[in-house]
């Protein structure tokens, strides 16, 4: 029984710093940043509470994909910064689709909740559409230009990345 007990204490004291590793790595590593076109933005889809959201609707605007989820630490910590993007430029043409890759739609709005997000959030409605961004990696961040266009991604979220999104977000809305 002793032993039992020693066993799996070991291994939740394993799995705990494994995952505390994680975090704490994932917050560290610098973002892998692509800044050459993609070509067309691949069909999107979020399901809100206010209904269905789609990136096509959103053209002729400055658009930034963020996929997150509830428990990915650089995903949080970047949300106040992307929060704060919107806030300031929203009435430009800038517009935020926040994909939480989550189950549970109740934990994902208190995240959003919590940070103060103002800015749409929800579930994809198809898998596929995750995929087509390549979002294995979280924080995901695409950014779509007015023509629909796919101009930067940047996966993970660490030193900086706030003033490089921002920089990038206003060269996208300079364009006409």
């Amino acid at each position: 029984m002793r032993a039992s007990r020693r066993v799996r204490s070991r291994v939740l004291a394993g799995a705990l710093l494994a995952c505390a590793a994680y975090l704490v790595y994932g917050a560290l590593r610098p973002p892998r940043i692509d800044t050459r076109s993609a070509g067309p933005a691949p069909d999107l889809a979020i399901a809100t509470p206010g209904g269905v959201l789609r990136l096509a609707d959103l053209k002729g605007r400055v658009v930034l994909i963020d996929f997150w989820a509830t428990w990915c630490g650089p995903c949080r910590a970047a949300m106040p910064h992307i929060q704060a993007l919107y806030a300031s430029r929203r009435a430009r043409g800038f517009e935020v689709l926040g994909v939480a890759l989550d189950e549970d739609d109740r934990a994902l709005r208190a995240v959003a909740r919590d940070l103060g997000v103002t800015y749409p959030v929800g579930r994809p409605v198809s898998r596929g559409s995750v995929d087509a961004y390549g979002a294995t990696s979280l924080p995901r961040l695409v950014l779509v230009d007015r023509r629909g266009v796919i101009r930067w991604r940047q996966t993970g979220f660490g030193r900086g990345s706030e003033s490089a999104l921002a920089a990038r977000v206003e060269e996208l809305l300079a364009e006409r």
